[in-house]
């Protein structure tokens, strides 16, 4: 559906505030074999996390910036 961040959270100064409201878009889903540099590049973009998906269609993997270091 969507992602929160604490980027997000931290601009958000109503508490109230429904998670639906607030969340960004859905993270991109990535093949376990994408090349390092593609991931880098989609961070560039921005991008707070990569989901790795199978073949099959199963989640495997979350991929986040730090772990590119």
């Amino acid at each position: 559906i969507g992602v929160v961040t604490e980027r997000i959270l931290m601009r958000t100064d109503d508490i109230t505030v429904k998670l639906s409201e607030i969340m960004g878009p859905a993270l991109i889903e990535i093949k376990p074999k994408t090349s390092k540099e593609t991931i880098i590049n989609l961070f560039k973009d921005d991008e707070p996390a990569v989901l790795v998906k199978n073949n099959e269609g199963s989640y495997v993997g979350i991929v986040t910036p730090a772990d590119t270091f």
